[in-house]
């Protein structure tokens, strides 16, 4: 019995390894899906990851992002950024379960780290440096994470992928005249990808949209067909294609007329993520 449960054991571990095995191509997996609501079936806060030979960048970490992340495949021990949009908690209170489950996966898999130390690029570096010690309330950053604050150009470039951030004013700017909301264009794979966080305005963001691959804009704050009525009567803008994340009360509570509103404004099938959903660039 004991020789089966070994065998059995090892096929498992087999399973996990052959699961997280790299993409053959770049994708975009969409963890989280829903705006900072009351929870909702089968969606969670926002998150997203980017998979690229071999490595593996998140964008922002709602609550349920390294779950999500796990059971489809991605292997979180490949982590090689993290990025956080703003300090509101449906983009960021799965910080301290990635690093978990990051840490988890080393242990049980034998695997190392692809990168230590982890970046990670926050507006508020306050609030990443305490879920670290959620993470790690007896040893701290110790060397695992290197933390940044954002701050608007080029952030970050490993040579496989560079992102380039922008203030969108989600959140005004303080007394400080810090700003601590940023949309996000990422250049990967010969595409530019858009991410545009929470935003106030969608003008705010035209400087990433003239010529935008693929753009992740949040349904959660404005409606979807006048945003893509927006985008598509403004000459400057070129958004190749267009993916509704981070969404609210009009998708969530009216999917299909939704969906059919934004059709008629965007002039083809608008496309709305799910928890889980691969785009392939």
């Amino acid at each position: 019995m004991h020789f089966f449960k070994l065998i059995f054991s090892a096929v498992l571990a087999v399973a996990a390894i052959a699961v997280m095995a790299k993409p053959a191509e770049p994708r975009i997996c969409v963890l989280g899906s829903c705006s900072g609501t009351e929870p909702m079936p089968n969606r969670h806060h926002t998150a997203w990851t980017l998979e690229i030979d071999g490595r593996v960048y998140l964008f922002d970490a709602g609550e349920n992002a390294a779950y999500t992340a796990h059971i489809s495949g991605i292997d979180l021990t490949r982590l090689h950024a993290i990025f956080i949009s703003h300090p509101h908690l449906d983009h960021n209170a799965g910080l301290p379960h990635v690093f978990t489950v990051r840490n988890k996966l080393k242990a049980r898999y034998k695997k190392p780290l692809a990168k230590h130390p982890l970046p990670i690029f926050t507006p508020l570096p306050k609030q990443v440096n305490a879920a670290i010690e959620l993470f790690s309330p007896y040893k701290g950053n110790n060397g695992m994470f290197d933390v940044k604050e954002v701050a608007a150009g080029i952030i970050f470039d490993d040579g496989t992928v560079k992102v380039e951030a922008l203030p969108n004013f989600h959140i005004r700017p303080g007394a400080d005249k810090k700003h601590y909301s940023y949309s996000y264009r990422i250049y990967a794979a010969g595409k530019k990808i858009v991410f545009s966080g929470d935003y106030r305005y969608l003008n705010h963001l035209g400087k990433l949209l003239d010529d935008c691959d693929v753009l992740l804009i949040e349904t959660g704050h404005h409606k979807p067909w006048l945003t893509a009525e927006t985008i598509r009567k403004t000459p400057a803008w070129n958004v190749r294609r267009l993916i509704f994340v981070h969404h609210g009360r009009d998708y969530l509570n009216n999917p299909a007329e939704t969906a059919r509103k934004t059709l008629k404004t965007w002039g083809k099938t608008p496309e709305f993520a799910n928890d889980g959903m691969f785009i392939g660039l």
